[in-house]
């Protein structure tokens, strides 16, 4: 399968996983797919392809992770109430989604997760938003293609 189908296949399935959970006070409707680095963020969970990297994979095989940030953004921070949403958000990524196989990729070998920076971003740091992103990192052992 080519990387940019394996992207999408991929994107397709995290964002399936999402919409199955509960993230007060989002609904599954609230979850999509845009690129929040391009703009401040709107409120919702929002998922966008990062970088593609090679792993060790073997003699005929690659392994490929393909990383994706899940961002939510619940509008401006008001109350230490955000900060108890962002840490439930926060554990429950990890809970669906780290050290586990997401389902329905064939050939997927792990899905790490890790905490995203998202401080340096300016646009969002300087409208108060309250944001919290996470990496979502899903390794696939794809077969080489022989010239």
């Amino acid at each position: 399968m080519a990387q940019l189908d394996r992207h999408e296949e991929i994107k397709n399935r995290i964002i399936a996983l999402l919409k199955a959970e509960n993230f007060p006070p989002m609904r599954a409707s609230d979850v999509r797919f845009e690129d929040p680095l391009s703009r401040v963020p709107s409120t919702g969970i929002v998922v966008s392809p990062m970088e593609e990297s090679e792993g060790v994979g073997t003699n005929l095989q690659d392994d490929i992770r393909y990383t994706f940030r899940v961002t939510r953004c619940i509008g401006r921070m008001q109350s230490n109430e955000g900060l108890v949403n962002k840490s439930y958000f926060r554990n429950r990524i990890r809970q669906i989604f780290h050290r586990k196989r997401i389902g329905g990729i064939e050939c997927e070998l792990v899905t790490i997760v890790r905490y995203a920076d998202f401080t340096s971003i300016p646009k969002w740091r300087d409208k108060n938003l309250d944001v919290t992103s996470m990496l979502i990192t899903v390794t696939v052992r794809e077969t080489r293609v022989s010239e």
